[in-house]
């Protein structure tokens, strides 16, 4: 009997374990940007530059395989408009160019010129579409 008791209580502790794993799970899930979407070109965030944006960019122009002018192009061939301007970033871990036209940005591939997302305002739409020449 005194085995029983044993087991009993192991399978408590399993089971707070498991539970305790599943909380750490979902505050980690919590802490990934969204809308989650990935490029080509994968990158680490830099410790130090978070809040220097200009600087990550600089940094990280030399991994782009397509240029701010480009990505203006595919994003305004996508969704119209005139693109006013182009930013490099890590975005989710990939980098990305941000384009924006009008109230819209858009999340264009820096490796291959596909557009990941398009945001307009509150409302987001995702697009997996676009292509390069």
């Amino acid at each position: 009997m005194g085995a029983l008791v044993g087991l009993a209580g192991l399978k408590t502790t399993t089971s707070i374990s498991a539970q305790s794993a599943m909380a750490n799970s979902r505050v980690s899930q919590q802490n990934v940007q969204q809308p989650k979407y990935q490029g080509t070109i994968k990158v680490v965030e830099q410790t130090g530059q978070k809040a220097n944006e200009v600087g990550e960019a600089k940094s990280l122009v030399h991994l782009a395989k397509i240029t701010a002018n480009q990505a203006k192009r595919f994003a305004e061939r996508k969704i119209g408009g005139k693109a006013t301007s182009a930013e490099l970033g890590n975005e989710n871990g990939s980098l990305v160019y941000e384009v924006k036209i009008s109230q819209k940005e858009t999340k264009v591939d820096a490796g291959n010129g596909k557009i990941l997302r398009v945001e307009k305002g509150e409302a987001d739409e995702g697009v997996r579409a676009g292509e390069m020449d």
